[in-house]
């Protein structure tokens, strides 16, 4: 039988509630999900949409945030690597029956995600008006589930390399509208980095014990980047960047 949280079956979008106006995060969740006839029918469907929040972190702050999680001197680095590889080395590879049950018995997730990304703001020090400023708006960030990858497919019927294949679950990414840009004091924003997007896909890859399958891949897309510099700008930068 069906059980939901809220009925947003059908479409791609978080639906507003009564009122007309969106919360700042909003999550939908469904269980059983209804789908037109003829499309592949998940398990669950999920939907996500979150709106945009300014965040202010002052460059002290993040200083202290990096010491914190600074990795110690006296760590080796080169002796942690090969004990991870001498481990991950005594996995045991899953045979071509371990799968196939993973691949059958998989859960599938009709997954929509929206974010307005934050916005960053960075100022030089605590004297906003006066100090350099640095802005990034992180852009529009959207993840679908590709449910067109498995659908159809018999993994019975499939050789070694299809069935690996199918050991993953697929995520189409899309950002856009990604700004960076510095200014000084209250004066405007002089941007540096212009409307920035990428495309890509996400896969999870569904048995984590095959040291042959990485645990996740992506493939993702930047059309074109846009930079502008000029003097003024190279300068703020680096008086920005070296308190």
């Amino acid at each position: 039988s069906s059980s939901s949280s809220s009925s947003a079956a059908g479409g791609t979008g978080v639906a507003p509630p009564s009122g007309g106006t969106l919360p700042l995060f909003l999550l939908e969740f469904e269980t059983n999900p209804e789908t037109p006839e003829g499309e592949f029918k998940p398990d669950a469907r999920l939907r996500a949409q979150l709106l945009p929040v300014e965040v202010e972190a002052p460059l002290t702050s993040i200083a202290q945030l990096v010491q914190f999680f600074k990795v110690p001197k006296q760590l080796n680095l080169r002796e942690l690597a090969l004990l991870m590889d001498s481990a991950m080395t005594n996995i045991k590879e899953q045979t071509r029956a371990g799968l196939e049950y993973a691949v059958e018995n998989r859960k599938t997730l009709d997954l929509f995600v929206s974010v307005d990304a934050p916005m960053i703001i960075v100022p030089e020090n605590d004297a906003r008006e006066q100090c350099v400023r640095f802005e990034a708006d992180l852009g529009l960030l959207e993840m679908r589930s590709d449910l067109s990858k498995i659908a159809g497919v018999a993994s019975r019927t499939a050789d070694l390399a299809q069935l690996k294949e199918l050991a993953y679950d697929h995520f189409a990414m899309k950002l856009q509208q990604v700004k960076v840009g510095v200014a000084q004091g209250t004066g405007p924003l002089a941007p540096l980095l212009l409307d920035v997007s990428a495309t890509g896909q996400l896969e999870r890859c569904l048995c984590d014990m095959d040291s042959s399958l990485p645990q996740f891949r992506l493939d993702a897309h930047v059309p074109s980047i846009q930079l502008l510099l000029s003097d003024r700008q190279v300068r703020q930068v680096f008086a920005w960047s070296n308190t």
